[in-house]
């Protein structure tokens, strides 16, 4: 297990939720009482969920993120502390937590299963937190912008992609202290991007206007359910745990073509799988019952370790498990927040560190805002 992955995990974490830190017993025991309350009256011992998150979007044919890393500097991370709740592998004294997260998680279960199914659009708002390096090449500083994108699918296949840009802010003390002494500029300048049309990349302080774009032909992008699946497709996907996770571990290399998953290793195999499954729980059409199938079949994975409270980058609180896995010539690690009220995602945060020390490792926080049918009719999203 890479201690530089679970170093970069554990520095995400809020220092208020340092393991290390000296809380008393009563306000430990009130900290995962209030975390836990909401989803434990629905259920008792049941499951766990977390895990490798594949970089992706819900769908294809025009309604991915195209270009949106223009440039070299930019550097997808968390903002300030995007949430976790402890270091995974931590020894025996996480055991209680584990069990008490196994509770928590499979009552999410529950109350996915009773979640509304019916309305005319499906609806995915997912914010990225961007973080570029800019300012003076002797004094550099961090910036962060917030990026919302929300994606719309009608029952038809009718599409619509919603991208809007938030403004600019240091991302830590430090970084506000240098763009002062920057002269606290409102843009910054990149250089060219990487797209066909080859224009400017730019960061600036001022928000920008939300965009909607019409997409006639699109197909959702869900790999569990097959190449370019339906509705149908995803319809007709397990609802016994046992069985959703065999066609997890059957898809989990293929991203939806044929073929299985012949990872020799079992870590590796069920963090593959769990990537997929987690599909399920984020941004794919899935119906209550597939979604409660998915944290259930989660929930026999040993790799998946708890790490108790947490809050994601935009404060909120929630339950954090996180799976480290070597992979071939790095180390992947994925931390995953759910609200157990809601059953929820709230964000996932990836860290990929390679074993050569001279290559440059990857971060990526995806924060959920919604997820969920609704007759409102698609429009430019707004800012949180």
């Amino acid at each position: 297990m890479s201690r530089d992955v679970l170093r970069t995990l554990a520095e995400a974490r809020p220092a208020e939720l340092d393991p290390e830190a000296p809380v008393d017993p009563e306000t430990r025991r009130r900290e995962l009482a209030r975390a836990m309350a909401p989803a434990t009256a629905r259920a008792a011992d049941r499951g766990i969920v977390p895990a490798r998150r594949r970089f992706g979007t819900l769908w294809g044919g025009g309604l991915g993120l195209v270009g949106a890393a223009a440039a070299a500097a930019l550097v997808v991370s968390s903002l300030g502390g995007g949430g976790t709740g402890g270091v995974p592998g931590g020894g025996t004294s996480r055991q209680p937590e584990a069990t008490s997260a196994r509770t928590v998680l499979l009552a999410a279960a529950d109350k996915a299963e009773t979640a509304p199914a019916t309305g005319k659009y499906w609806r995915v708002t997912t914010m990225f937190l961007v973080s570029v390096k800019v300012g003076p090449k002797s004094r550099p500083y961090t910036v962060v912008e917030p990026r919302v994108h929300e994606d719309w699918l009608a029952r038809n296949g009718t599409g619509w992609a919603g991208r809007r840009v938030g403004g600019a802010k240091p991302k830590t003390p430090q970084d506000e202290k240098a763009w002062r002494l920057d002269g606290t500029p409102a843009r910054w300048d990149l250089g060219v991007g990487d797209t066909v049309d080859k224009a400017p990349v730019y960061v600036q302080t001022k928000p920008g206007t939300g965009t909607l774009e019409k997409m006639p032909k699109t197909y959702l992008q869900v790999p569990i359910a097959g190449p370019k699946p339906s509705f149908d497709d995803l319809r007709n996907l397990p609802t016994d745990p046992a069985a959703l996770r065999k066609r997890a571990e059957k898809r989990a290399l293929s991203d939806g073509g044929p073929g299985s998953l012949h990872a020799e290793n079992e870590q590796v195999r069920q963090s593959f799988a769990a990537g997929k499954l987690i599909d399920l729980l984020t941004t794919a059409p899935v119906s209550p019952k597939v979604r409660a199938a998915a944290y259930r079949a989660l929930a026999d994975m040993p790799i998946v370790k708890s790490e108790g409270p947490a809050v994601d980058g935009r404060g909120r609180k929630g339950v954090a498990f996180s799976i480290v896995t070597p992979y071939g010539e790095s180390t992947r690690g994925s931390r995953l927040i759910i609200d157990p009220a809601s059953s929820q995602v709230l964000s996932v945060h990836d860290v990929s560190k390679p074993k050569a020390k001279s290559v440059p490792g990857k971060e990526k926080t995806t924060l959920y805002l919604g997820a969920g049918w609704t007759d409102q009719a698609p429009r430019p999203p707004s800012l949180p």
